[in-house]
Formats: structure tokens, sequence, C-alpha cells
């Protein structure tokens, strides 16, 4: 990879979206900002933490009647594994979670009540609508 400051402006923004959206921790993003700015780095970590936060408070929103079924912590842990396999690609955070049905379904041996999907579809069709 090279430097943020040889790159093309369209390359870095790809390079900031992939890392944001999946960290690769054999990707040299991380060190090569931290090469060019001090403790870039660690402010991509923070930035990225409180992306991953506003998207979980989102789910939280968009899926109360799940929340309410297994309790907020839970369902907060259960949701890393979705932010990673499903990035948000939309333009408002009221669409995102619409494949959370799906992913619960997928993994159900993770989730209890086993009909926590069939819930989920059934709140994300009332929310998501």
């Amino acid at each position: 990879m090279q430097e943020p400051s040889s790159l093309a402006l369209g390359d870095l923004q790809r390079e900031f979206i992939a890392n944001l959206t999946r960290l690769d921790p054999n990707s040299s993003f991380l060190a090569v900002l931290d090469a060019t700015l001090p403790f870039c780095a660690h402010r991509f970590s923070l930035y990225r933490h409180q992306w991953r936060v506003g998207l979980k408070k989102a789910l939280i929103l968009i899926y109360p009647v799940c929340v309410r079924l297994v309790g907020e912590k839970y369902f907060w842990n259960r949701v890393d594994a979705y932010l990673d396999l499903y990035p948000s690609s939309y333009i408002s955070l009221s669409e995102y979670g619409a494949f959370l049905a799906n992913y619960l379904e997928h993994d159900r041996a993770l989730f209890d009540p086993p009909y926590l999907a069939d819930v989920a579809r059934l709140n994300g069709l009332y929310t998501l609508r």
C-alpha cells in the first residue's frame, strides 16, 4: 500500500471504507496512517468503534421487540457478527438491519429463543416499511 499522501482520493476512501467495515488484521492501512500522521490509527480505531456503536443502536431502535425478548446486553453482543457480515451500505440507518432476520435464522444455535428470527421478521415488517 502506498502512503496516504500519494494515494488518489478515491483509493484512500476505498481503503478507509474497507477497513471501517471489515478491519483486516493483515492490512497495512493503519500502519501507513500512523507512519504519516501520529496517533492516526488510534483515532481511526476510535472512529470505527463509535461507528459500530451507532449501527448497534440503530438495530436496537429497529428491532425493539427482539431486544425486549432477549435483553439489550444479549442483543448488543450478538449483533457484532452481523455488523461484519452485513456492513451498512444504505444512505439511511433506518434501512440497516434488513437482513437481521436471515442472520438470526442462519445462526439459530447462537440465539435463544429459537423463534427470535421469526420475531425479527415481524418486527422488521413493522419498522422497516
